[in-house]
């Protein structure tokens, strides 16, 4: 079933009444409605579209994309089928995985793993407790972090650092070209290494 959820679907502290688990087939969020919040896990079998901000308390699943204009929090993992397009920070407690791109119009953040078969491209910090790793390019117009590693298939681009605690890389046998990692400051393996 497809729900949309507008201000009379919600509490006055902004939370989503009718369930703490929400299923859908496709799910909708209507615009200026502040931050939409959850007590429990979001999971679509299709899209989700918001035009305001999202905090969940558990997971957010869509088998399609998750297309959002403001910020999209989550306690638990975030993954899509598709990409996952958000105009805000993107955060999440746990990893975030997409079959295609992953893009967010200001922070990137996670506390464990960023995995995309696409690119990935935050416009501003980008970070990771985990890895960061991506089929295309990993591209962010601040700094990209990672407590583990930093992989990429054809390019990491940074507008200031680009730190990772064990290694940076970009695919050899796809791009043997040096200048496909570029920042400020690029720590190498070899030195973020902490013994």
């Amino acid at each position: 079933m497809d729900i949309v959820i507008t201000k009379f679907d919600l509490d006055k502290n902004g939370y989503y009444i009718p369930t703490d688990d929400l299923e859908a087939n496709e799910l909708r969020i209507e615009p200026n409605l502040g931050t939409v919040r959850f007590r429990g896990s979001i999971k679509a079998g299709g899209n989700i579209v918001a035009g305001s901000d999202i905090y969940v308390r558990g997971d957010i699943h869509a088998g399609g994309s998750i297309d959002t204009e403001g910020h999209v929090t989550s306690e638990g993992n975030i993954s899509s089928g598709e990409s996952i397009l958000v105009g805000g920070h993107l955060h999440s407690y746990g990893d975030i995985h997409a079959w295609g791109d992953v893009f967010a119009g200001g922070r990137l953040w996670a506390n464990g793993n960023v995995l995309s078969v696409g690119n990935i491209n935050a416009n501003k910090k980008m970070k990771a407790g985990g890895s960061i790793l991506s089929g295309g390019k990993i591209i962010s117009n601040r700094s990209i972090i990672a407590g583990n590693s930093i992989k990429a298939r054809r390019s990491i681009k940074s507008g200031r650092k680009i730190k990772a605690h064990y290694s940076v890389e970009v695919d050899p046998g796809f791009v043997p070209d040096p200048s496909s990692i570029k920042g400020k400051s690029v720590v190498p393996a070899t030195e973020c290494h902490q013994p």
